[in-house]
């Protein structure tokens, strides 16, 4: 397996798994060395709802994983 560096992904929508359980879907429109992202049209989906945030910044330690979204 390859690393995958996320510059391959700016301007793509990104599901990103969280570490407290589901993920937000959004596109990826900035991040730094910590891992924290900017997503554009950020929408949070759980087992019970989904909230649509716009535009969010999430913190590098509360992600578990991040990959192209594919609806």
């Amino acid at each position: 397996m390859s690393f995958q560096p996320l510059s391959k992904y700016m301007g793509m929508r990104v599901k990103v798994t969280l570490t407290e359980g589901g993920y937000i879907t959004g596109v990826l429109r900035g991040y730094d060395i910590h891992m924290n992202l900017t997503l554009a049209d950020g929408e949070l989906v759980t087992e019970e709802e989904k909230i649509k945030f716009g535009d969010i910044v999430l913190r590098g330690a509360a992600i578990i994983a991040i990959t192209e979204y594919k609806e």
